[in-house]
């Protein structure tokens, strides 16, 4: 039997199926005393939660004096969701079960980021994964879609995002209208900081700010264990002032921590104060896309010219760590992305300016932390929020 929407229309099913997914496994008794519903009650619920395929039966519990009690969990292959990050010029898909565990990764390339076609790959990917044996019998919950820029998340709009050269993109009702299921679109900095809260080391605090490094600079803020976006766009990190009259950046301004930091503006320092004529040659012929590859050449033919530049960098991303923890003392911060393959190069002074620059005790009570979740974590964000919302969430509980 597959999920529908009768299935979890009971108030007191949803509370009985989110009490099983926070407990891990709870027997019928653990999950009458956790949630208050006689024992009666709680048996004919999980009864219909078994015919409907959306628990199992896993194992028997220790007893506690009488018979050993069944223990119920989640069959997470009852349904699938797809995640996808939307990058310049590529899409980096993963398939999630119930429990938003990834099950499968892909990535294509794109020749153009108009948005049709960003959709056309989305819908062919659903459609491939649907036509999978082991896919076709189980219930599709959905898209979850994180993408650069400010992001109008209750309608699914991308308002700007520079580096696909949108605005006012309706992607979530033009992907809806097209596979016929819920899509939800996120930031895709939110998207990486929900996974990070939900499932990643973020979970043991209630104020936390992610910091994303690459060719961009991203930010996004937990506050009091909820995601703060404000009326869509808050957490734009890299769009702070940090040099007066600095670089151009793309949003227009001058001077952003983005600007100044990226990849583009450490690829642009190193050429110019690089005497290696491989690596001027090599920019000269290098797009975005090759950056990485260009700071590794770099890495092996100039390491003191490296070290210069993203000290630079480092200093640079320490006055804006310092400025955040100043503002918001969070208990918590994560800094990600690309960037960190570079780590070695700027981390540590990053954290000593910060932590020696805040105000008073700050910068010592801030746990300051990397990622480690990888790319994964900028599309499971966004697709564990999708399945809350169609599964497990509960209005007032």
């Amino acid at each position: 039997m597959k999920l529908t929407k009768d299935i979890l229309k009971d108030h007191n099913e949803k509370i009985v199926l989110k009490t099983i997914r926070q407990l891990g496994e709870a027997s019928r008794t653990t999950i009458s005393r956790v949630t208050g519903l006689s024992t009666a009650a709680v048996t004919n619920i999980t009864a219909r939660l078994l015919e409907a395929g959306l628990i199992r039966e896993n194992r028997h519990g220790k007893s506690k004096g009488g018979r050993r009690p069944i223990l119920l969990g989640i069959n997470e292959k009852h349904s699938w969701a797809v995640g996808v990050k939307i990058g310049y010029l590529y899409l980096y898909f993963v398939v999630t079960d119930l429990l938003g565990t990834p099950v499968l990764e892909h990535e294509v390339s794109l020749s153009s980021a108009d948005p049709d076609g960003v959709v056309e790959k989305i819908v062919e990917f659903v459609d491939t994964v649907a036509k999978i044996p082991e896919y076709s019998n189980r219930r599709f919950l959905g898209v979850g879609i994180g993408v650069s820029g400010s992001v109008d998340d209750e309608r699914g709009i991308v308002r700007s995002s520079y580096i696909l050269n949108w605005r006012n993109v309706p992607i979530g009702s033009m992907l809806k209208e097209r596979i016929k299921a819920p899509v939800l679109v996120y930031n895709d900095v939110d998207s990486f900081a929900v996974a990070h809260y939900a499932i990643g080391k973020a979970k043991n605090y209630r104020n936390c700010i992610f910091i994303t490094v690459g060719s961009g600079v991203g930010g996004a803020m937990i506050l009091d264990g909820k995601l703060y976006t404000g009326r869509g766009g808050a957490g734009e990190i890299g769009h702070m002032t940090i040099v007066h009259n600095g670089r151009k950046c793309s949003c227009g301004s001058r001077g952003c921590l983005e600007a100044e930091i990226a990849f583009d503006a450490i690829v642009e320092r190193i050429q110019k104060r690089t005497k290696k004529e491989i690596l001027k040659k090599r920019f000269s012929a290098t797009t975005e896309d090759e950056a990485i590859r260009y700071i590794q050449d770099a890495v092996r033919f100039d390491r003191a010219s490296v070290h210069h530049v993203f000290d630079e960098m480092g200093t640079l991303l320490g006055m804006a760590i310092k400025n955040i923890i100043n503002i918001f003392a969070p208990d918590y911060l994560l800094v990600g992305g690309e960037a960190l393959l570079f780590g070695e190069f700027f981390l540590e002074k990053a954290i000593s300016v910060a932590r020696e620059n805040t105000f008073g005790d700050l910068g010592d009570a801030v746990v300051i932390d990397v990622d480690e979740m990888g790319e994964v974590a900028w599309a499971q964000g966004v697709v564990l929020n999708l399945i809350e919302r169609e599964v497990f969430q509960v209005e007032g509980y």
